[in-house]
């Protein structure tokens, strides 16, 4: 192994570790929030989820499913065992949880009171659902419920 590389893994892994630390424990990649909101979603349609479910479901390669599920799992928020079954753990379903509600709530927003395609919606709900604040969830839902209920 290239001296550069371990060098440069073991930085990446501290600053990871930084960043942990600075954002109370919760884990900040939306990538790493992308996997565990797919596999909370996943959970609603089957009874377990397998890194093959999580690769089909996401549109991406397996070998990128085992390192995310390795990051989360160093991170406490699954425990898996490799090509098996993956488990949340109470942080991971409570990270995956309210990643998947903003995902749904922000997609219906779009879809019905912006009159966003479907499409579109859904992919730029997926962006949103990592960056908005709980302040500006929360005044959207208000804004939604208080329109819905004026119609």
């Amino acid at each position: 192994m290239d001296k550069r590389w371990r060098l440069s893994y073991n930085l990446r892994q501290q600053v990871s570790m930084l960043i942990l630390f600075l954002c109370g424990g919760r884990f900040v990649y939306e990538s790493g929030e992308d996997y565990l909101e797919a596999i909370v979603a996943l959970e609603l349609e089957m009874e377990s989820v397998r890194p093959v479910d999580v690769a089909n479901f996401l549109k991406v390669s397996k070998p990128s499913v085992s390192r995310a599920m390795k990051m989360l799992e160093e991170h406490g928020y699954i425990t898996h065992i490799p090509y098996g079954i993956i488990c949340l753990t109470d942080k991971g379903r409570e990270t995956g949880t309210e990643i998947y509600s903003r995902h749904t709530f922000l997609t219906k927003f779009l879809i019905e009171i912006i009159k966003v395609d479907s499409d579109i919606a859904q992919k730029e709900a997926c962006r949103m659902e990592h960056v908005l604040s709980e302040q500006t969830m929360k005044k959207l839902k208000t804004f939604y419920i208080s329109y819905k209920e004026s119609r």
